[in-house]
């Protein structure tokens, strides 16, 4: 019902102000970090910063007057888990594992306001929206097991661990904000660099990893949840359509 109410509202901005001037393509890539939570006994896991990719392209036009913008578009959301895998006094099985948690893209509508105009060729904007993830899928259909084993002074150490990924677990909303700047290259054309922050109203993905060390039988869970937080920087190309 909300996904409706949404792609609704998308549609009535659409359709307002056809007669505006200046609309534009904008084209752009850059990178998002994708923040976990862990639920954990011990310190067995711990988050590693890892900067994925992301690519988008957006349509947008003057929408109450030339301070004020609207802007839809699509843009790739993929999620991904990278952690860094302990052991007893000190021991690190390993620095880095990389974990593919969801695949899909989103649709996004943002209201844009021309804050300030900084000189003839550089202008500042903030912008406020929604966004409904939408292909969302789950990278694996099996459990996926590792193992790793570590020869010490005091003995050989290892650990096992299964790693279970859900897809899509909860809301596939988002709010978003960002705040820009616009350099004119030439009159058709604008650089556009982007930092932004995406987030839900809840749990939107989740890992599970059942883990035992040495040869113990008794396996122990971790957590980790995301509920679509993530801070990002893209770079794109604006081009400015002429009627």
């Amino acid at each position: 019902m909300k996904n409706k109410l949404i792609l609704g509202l998308i549609l009535i901005i659409i359709t307002f102000n056809t007669n505006a001037q200046s609309p534009y393509l904008e084209f752009g890539l850059g990178t998002k970090y994708d923040v976990f939570k862990i639920k954990q006994s011990g310190n067995t896991f711990e988050n590693n910063i890892d900067l994925g990719a992301t690519a988008f392209i957006s349509y947008g036009r003057p929408f109450i007057n030339k301070m004020v913008m609207w802007e839809v578009g699509i843009a790739t959301n993929n999620y991904k888990l990278n952690v860094k895998v302990n052991g007893d006094n000190g021991l690190v099985f390993s620095g880095r594992e990389l974990v593919s948690v969801m695949r899909s893209n989103r649709i996004f509508l943002n209201l844009i306001h021309l804050t300030k105009q900084i000189n003839d060729k550089l202008s500042w904007s903030n912008s406020l929206g929604f966004t409904i993830l939408f292909g969302a899928k789950n990278p694996y259909d099996v459990i996926l097991q590792r193992s790793k084993e570590i020869e010490t002074p005091t003995g050989n150490q290892s650990i096992d661990i299964k790693i279970k990924t859900y897809g899509l677990t909860g809301s596939s909303i988002l709010i978003s904000t960002a705040s820009k700047l616009n350099y004119k290259i030439s009159k058709d054309f604008n650089l556009v660099a982007n930092l932004g922050l995406l987030s839900g109203f809840g749990e939107t993905t989740k890992v599970e990893i059942d883990y035992v060390l040495g040869s113990s039988s008794n396996y122990k869970k971790a957590i980790f949840t995301n509920n679509g937080f993530a801070p990002m920087f893209t770079l794109g190309l604006k081009y400015n359509l002429q009627k």
